[in-house]
This record gives structure tokens, sequence and C-alpha cells, in this order.
């Protein structure tokens, strides 16, 4: 008979194989079950993001041409599903790896997987300063009279060399020269959250405006936005006023006057660029028995406010001569707003209507949110998105 002392170890083996061998089964199944699960996840995100056009922005977004290296073409989205296939995984090998007692290479993937949003956070932030970076160089372009498309805003008060360095300097219809830009002006979310706000079925664009206020740059006047659409039936105006720069009471932000919005609706008065009182016209027509109460509107860049087309805002100068100020604005009116038969017309705009013509053209005033889903067809592809 074989001695107890071979017996006795190959017994304990034996015992410990037993033992084990649940565990192990249970891992596997663990595994096999995470694999199908990431497999299929994995799937849902690419057909999710392939749907909604990511691959086409993805290749239009500077931030993510770093993805692009050489000849080697991967594309977005794969990239995103097996990100998400590989966490996935991870998840399932730590569960695995607790059934088989393995409890430090357990906590190494706990410790990874509680890090990943902090790592998605810091991916976050990298591609929103790409992109901000991206936009205020376009931003600078335009200035210097550089029209990615060749075509020239409607309105350029500002010309390099020539204007004074302490003007505040402003491009209307800028969406027509720069396509990022237009991206910017021309997005979704400024009409659909304008709309609600202003309880409208729809805004369309009816001017976009690129402002940059220099350090101690002077001030823009205090003035109600829809009093310089009368040749619109009916006036109004719905903004929304997107910071590029952190903005600050002292760095001549724009300020809106409590409460205006309610007062009459006033003609357009005073000198709007580089007045010597930026509140002398709101001063003329204040009604009896109210009150001039500015509030400053301090957002972080990339920060935004909206107002009503009848509240009294303005600028007044910049008081830092360290800072700029730089905001790109969309000026968006009721999507069912049409041409003024009795007003006077307009000596830059009218001339995008057609004799006897009512309705405004897509072409030139596009429709960029409707409550029934529509948007004007060619922006997809104008804006890039």
């Amino acid at each position: 008979m074989p001695s107890r002392s071979i017996v006795t170890p190959l017994e304990n083996l034996w015992a410990r194989i037993v033992d084990f061998l649940p565990n192990f089964i249970a891992a596997v199944v663990l595994l096999v079950i995470g694999v199908a699960i990431a497999l299929g996840i994995r799937l849902l995100v690419i057909k999710l993001l392939n749907s909604i056009g990511w691959e086409k922005l993805a290749k239009k977004t500077p931030a993510l041409r770093i993805l692009e290296v050489g000849d080697i073409r991967y594309p977005f989205f794969e990239l995103i599903g097996a990100v998400v296939f590989w966490v996935v995984i991870l998840v399932f090998t730590g569960t695995a790896a607790h059934s088989l007692g393995l409890s430090s290479v357990e906590l190494l993937i706990d410790h990874f997987v509680s890090f990943l949003p902090n790592l998605f956070l810091a991916v976050v932030i990298v591609a929103l300063g790409a992109w901000m970076g991206g936009l205020a160089g376009r931003f600078a372009r335009a200035f210097a009279h550089e029209w990615e498309t060749g075509l020239r805003p409607d309105e350029v008060n500002y010309e390099p060399g020539v204007t004074p360095p302490d003007k505040t300097r402003q491009l209307c219809n800028v969406w027509k020269a720069d396509r990022t830009l237009a991206a910017t002006a021309l997005a979704v979310r400024n009409a659909e959250f304008g709309a609600r706000l202003a309880r409208l079925p729809g805004l369309r664009l009816i001017q976009d405006n690129a402002i940059w206020k220099p350090p101690s740059g002077k001030a823009l006047l205090c003035h109600q936005d829809a009093a310089y659409v009368g040749w619109l039936e009916p006036p109004n105006m719905t903004t929304c006023w997107m910071a590029l720069d952190d903005t600050s009471a002292d760095a001549g932000t724009i300020y809106y006057v409590r409460g205006s919005r309610h007062w009459p609706r006033f003609p357009a008065g005073g000198q709007f660029h580089a007045p010597d009182d930026w509140l002398g016209y709101v001063k003329e027509v204040v009604p009896a028995g109210e009150e001039i109460e500015l509030v400053p509107i301090e957002v972080p860049a990339g920060g935004a406010a909206f107002h009503d087309g009848w509240t009294f805002h303005g600028s007044p100068p910049n008081d830092r001569a360290d800072k700029e100020r730089r905001a790109i604005v969309s000026h968006m009116v009721s999507a069912d707003t049409r041409w003024a038969d009795d007003a006077a017309p307009h000596p830059i705009y009218s001339r995008y209507r057609r004799p006897g013509e009512h309705e405004l053209d897509e072409a030139f005033f596009p429709i960029m949110w409707r409550e029934d889903g529509y948007r004007t067809a060619w922006l997809a592809e104008w804006c890039g998105t």
C-alpha cells in the first residue's frame, strides 16, 4: 500500500481542485456572459453613433483628427465601440476575479474602473478646449477678413488697420463667411432652447453677430433688438448670446435692464457704436416710475444667455486693459415671421426679398428648429453636422 506521505498530499490536492472547480466554472461562465454582453453593447453603440452621423462629425472636428495617424484611419464610432467593449469586459473580469478569490486582481480592476469617469471627464475637457480653440481661431480669421467660404458677411464694422483699436468690432451674418462659426450661430440647441423660453413653435435666424470688444474697448448702446426689425411682421426677436471668454462686470460684458421687456416698445435710437453714454438712450425713454436696474451677465467661456427682443441691453466700456470679450450672437425670430408690407425696406436685408414676396426665404433666413422636427435641409451640410 502507498504510504500516507504520498496519499495525503494527493487527497489534499484533489480536495482543492474540487473546491476550486465550481468557482473556476463560474468565472468562465461570467467571462463568456461578459464577452457576449460587451459585444452586444459595442454593436449597439456603433449603430447608434453611425445612425446619427457621428463619423461625419468626427471628420470635421479638429479635436478628433488626432485619431488619424499617417495612413491609418480608424472609424470614430468603432473606436468608441471598442472602448465600451473593454470597459464591460473589465467589469466582468473583476467579478470573475472575486469568484476565484483573486482579491489583488479584483482590487486593481476596481481602482481602474473607478478612475474611468475622471479619465472621461479629462478627455471631454481636452476636446472642448480644442473645440473652443478652433472656434476662436476661426473667429480671429473672420475679423482679419479671411472668409473661409469666399463670401463677405452682410455687415462688416471692422477694417484691420483702419478701425480705431479701442472700438468694439462687429460682423453681421458671419455664418455666410465661415462654416465653423455657422455651426455655432445656427446650432439647433440655440433655437430649441430659445423657442421653449419664448413659448414659440419654432425659430429662424434673422441675423448673427460676432462681437469682439478689445481690452479697454468702447461701449455698445443699450438698446432693444426688436426695434431694429420694423421691416418684419411681427417685429420680434429672441437672442442667444454666447461667450467665447469668461465674462465679468468690469470687462465690458453685456448688461440687461431688469424688467424692461415689459416696458413700451420704443423705436431704435441713439448711437449704437462707441456712444459717449451707453445708457443715454434708455435714460431718455425709461417710463415714469421705472428704474434702470442693470444686471451684468457673468458666465464662463462657452456659457450663454437668452433675452427677449424687447429687453433693453448693452455693454459699457471695458475697464480692463488685460482682457478682451468675444461673443457669437444668434438673433432669431419666430418661424412664421413675414415681410412687413407697409414698412420701409431695410437697406441690406430687404434685398433678399423678391417682388411681391411675403414669406422669408430659407436660403437667407433658415429655420433652425421647429417643434414638429423641421429644420432647413441645407443646414446639415453647411454646418457640417
